[in-house]
């Protein structure tokens, strides 16, 4: 599983977890995204999500962290 944050150029972003498949398909809709509008759908842990290619800034997938607290310290 990969987490997934997804940066639009109005400034809001997505996220959320996706099979290792479907964030590879993400980042290769994405490079191969034409500057025009590009709508796409994704499978994530939430339902399916339609995303518009042309509006994305940035993308990062990452690893899903095992470690809940990862960052905090209790005092």
């Amino acid at each position: 599983m990969k987490e997934y944050i997804i940066w639009f150029k109005s400034g809001n972003s997505i996220s959320g977890i996706v099979d290792e498949d479907v964030a590879d398909k993400l980042m290769q809709d994405f490079i191969e995204a034409d500057s025009g509008r590009d709508l796409k759908g994704y499978l994530d842990e939430d339902g399916t999500t339609i995303i518009d290619l042309s509006q994305i800034e940035a993308i990062s997938i990452n690893n899903c962290d095992e470690n809940n607290n990862i960052g905090f310290s209790k005092s």
